[in-house]
């Protein structure tokens, strides 16, 4: 009998728990589809609802796992000890004290051994990971017996006086709650605070879930009338949003880009439905995978042109390519004077500098005055877009010509160095950092000096602009008979936005301290540029990304292709060049064929960019599509591929297959615009054909 009624009692614990759970994690999930459609600033009823649902499911997993937390931990003695100290009026004071201490206690030892983590992480890079582990390992056990040591001693001066004070139940349950609150947000959202790759959509969620689960076992909230028929009710609407995801491409894509519990309930329904493996699911969850019974076949795979079969599933084979498949001005013009000696070159990268935070581009603070003075002698391209959102994609895109895609398949045989090398340019590359990237990508180079990188990793905010100027200036002294190509990429601004000199200029924000560093690397940039001589020198300038600051939810880069990290710098300024505004939207792959174009030196036919130099010699710029992508890697989840073409810009999210559209005119994408049917029909139709065009593989 006593059996039995324990297991009556179980029963109807497992019950009330579940229907918390459930409660619970609805909240939870209606909170993230707010946040992510007001962060994505799109989204409608039906959006939020088929979110929502997908939220809740991910959610009351989380919710589940924290009620069998709780009830573990009231299973152990001190727990339970704690908590008959809780429910008695003499022992409540001291219950609530230790319990608060316990809380400060853990809230302090995880800060300090996250500081203590990342100053270790900055300190011993790139060295030997097990001793580095077993000096980190050494440390926590340090932190934890201080810590540990600290809290008894406190506790032992406090917890006598506190014996016969009496604490009124209403209090307590107060104090439970903020306890609950405080231990989930603050060590979440420091932790999604601090490290900006992070993203802080799940701080206020999380927060909600552990603190109503809290408070649900307090209140009994299970056990009350009507809290099973709601949840059943609640659960039933979740499973019917969770259907609806295959007609919902808009779920999709703000669950995959702004979500967390539905995130992780949308890629589970997809590695569910692929069928064949491949990463990419079928038409049943809406899915992009064309062809889901062969894995040759998925919109990442590469389409061999000419053959019949559409492997990218764009709905067309890859074109076969003619004899001669660009149209690029390989020699200087007919009439125009041969010059004695051929001309320097100079090629600055900037590592995430966004171009809408330079003067020259309109901004409002005196982030630039150098580089504003530079960019009035020089061509400016009002819209020059990066080839990927990502230093290692970017960059290799940047010195070859090609698009990121073609990059990371493997090294392409004709670097921009390894060309001007072949015709007489002494070359060397001087890099902010070691290493920075593939060493494919940096053939050609006759040196490579990251020596700039020693005083970096001794600086709090990683800034070595200076380093990186001292050393090209050294270089430039040096005496020379050949004309030169010199690579420099300066590492300032990117985070953690710390500048050497005067770092809070603008104030203390991220944002604010971004600028500071821009105006830091401005006076470092301005000694490179006075050492050059503008009657011998082609000077380009411009960046391999920029960053985002919660323009969309989302901040640092690598996340997203909205124009706050895709849209980048580029001033060339180069002998009998006049300066003028160029507003045609361009890449970040027509800078190495400009600068051979400029210096009369053909093209190889494997560089997808166009040659500029038209447009630096006063001729109009035809628009051409600018193709943008962000592949996923070690370290990158987003698979993303875009397109400008005429007055739009298109993004595909390929993993939630999911399209997006805002109007060229529109600078911080602040508008979604698929709602016009006929313009998202059109530039649908020529991403594909740009995809197939210029990441489709030609037959051997």
């Amino acid at each position: 009998m006593y059996g039995a009624g324990t297991h009556v009692e179980r029963a109807r614990s497992i019950r009330a728990r579940t229907c918390e759970a459930v409660l619970v994690g609805a909240l939870a999930g209606s909170v993230e589809s707010a946040r992510a459609m007001v962060a994505a600033g799109r989204g409608g009823l039906g959006a939020g609802l088929v979110l929502a649902a997908l939220a809740t499911v991910g959610w009351v997993a989380v919710a589940m796992m924290v009620e069998v937390a709780l009830a573990g931990l009231q299973q152990l003695s001190v727990i339970a000890a704690w908590r008959d100290a809780l429910a008695s009026s003499t022992g409540r004071a001291v219950a609530i004290w230790r319990g608060a201490l316990a809380l400060l206690a853990t809230l302090l030892l995880g800060w300090v051994a996250y500081r203590v983590g990342a100053h270790v992480h900055v300190a011993f890079r790139f060295r030997d990971p097990e001793p580095v582990g077993l000096l980190l390992a050494c440390l926590n056990l340090s932190i934890v017996a201080a810590v540990l040591l600290v809290a008894g001693a406190i506790d032992r001066r406090v917890a006598p006086r506190l014996a016969g004070v009496r604490v009124d139940g209403r209090r307590a349950v107060i104090a439970g709650l903020a306890a609950a609150l405080l231990g989930v947000v603050l060590p979440v959202a420091v932790v999604a605070c601090a490290v900006p790759a992070t993203s802080r959509a799940g701080v206020v969620p999380a927060a909600l879930c552990v603190t109503a689960c809290v408070a649900g076992r307090a209140l009994g909230l299970g056990a009350r009338r009507g809290a099973g028929l709601a949840a059943v009710g609640l659960g039933v609407l979740a499973m019917l949003g969770v259907i609806a995801i295959r007609g919902a491409e808009l779920a999709r894509g703000l669950a995959v880009e702004q979500g967390t519990g539905s995130r992780v309930v949308v890629r589970r329904l997809f590695a569910l439905a692929d069928r064949d493996g491949d990463g990419y699911p079928g038409p049943l969850v809406g899915g992009a995978d064309c062809d889901d019974n062969d894995p040759r076949r998925s919109p990442a795979a590469i389409d061999v042109a000419g053959n019949g079969l559409d492997e990218n599933c764009t709905g067309a084979d890859a074109p076969l390519a003619p004899a001669v498949s660009r149209d690029v001005v390989a020699a200087a013009p007919a009439g125009e004077a041969a010059v004695a000696r051929p001309l320097d070159i100079v090629l600055i990268s900037i590592d995430a500098l966004r171009a809408d935070h330079l003067g020259a581009y309109g901004y409002a603070r005196p982030t630039s005055p150098q580089l504003d003075g530079f960019a009035a002698t020089a061509v400016r391209f009002a819209r020059a877009y990066t080839a990927s959102p990502t230093t290692r994609h970017a960059l290799p895109a940047l010195l070859a010509g090609r698009a990121a895609t073609l990059m990371q398949r493997g090294p392409d045989p004709h670097q921009l160095a390894e060309v001007l090398a072949a015709a007489g340019y002494a070359t060397a590359a001087i890099l902010c950092c070691d290493p920075l990237i593939r060493e494919a990508s940096l053939r050609g180079f006759a040196s490579v000096d990251a020596s700039p990188e020693t005083l970096r990793m001794q600086r709090a905010g990683l800034s070595n602009a200076d380093a990186v100027t001292a050393t090209a200036l050294r270089w430039l002294g040096r005496p020379r008979t050949a004309p030169y190509f010199l690579w420099l990429h300066y590492y300032d601004p990117h985070y953690p936005y710390v500048a050497p000199e005067d770092p809070t200029r603008f104030g203390t924000a991220d944002l604010d301290r971004y600028d500071g560093e821009i105006r830091y690397l401005d006076g470092q940039l301005a000694r490179v540029l006075a050492a050059l001589d503008p009657a011998t020198t082609i000077v380009a300038l411009t960046a391999d990304h920029g960053d985002e600051f919660d323009e969309h939810g989302i901040r640092f880069h690598a996340r997203s292709l909205y124009n706050q990290v895709t849209r980048v710098p580029l001033l060339v300024r180069a002998p009998d060049v006049r300066p003028r505004v160029v507003d045609v939207p361009v890449s970040l792959t027509d800078v190495a064929p400009t600068l051979l174009d400029l210096v009369s030196i053909a093209v190889p036919p494997e560089m997808t960019g166009r040659s500029l130099a038209p447009a630096l010699r006063g001729a109009t710029l035809s628009p051409a599509p600018v193709l943008l992508e962000l592949s996923p890697d070690r370290q990158i989840d987003r698979d993303l591929v875009g397109l400008i073409a005429g007055a739009y810009k298109l993004v595909w999210d390929r993993e939630a297959n999911a399209f997006t559209l805002y109007a060229l005119d529109d600078a911080t994408d602040s508008r979604e615009r698929s709602d016009d049917a006929s313009a998202l029909a059109v530039m649908r139709t020529a991403l594909a054909r740009v995809i197939d065009a210029r990441l489709g593989q030609q037959p051997r």
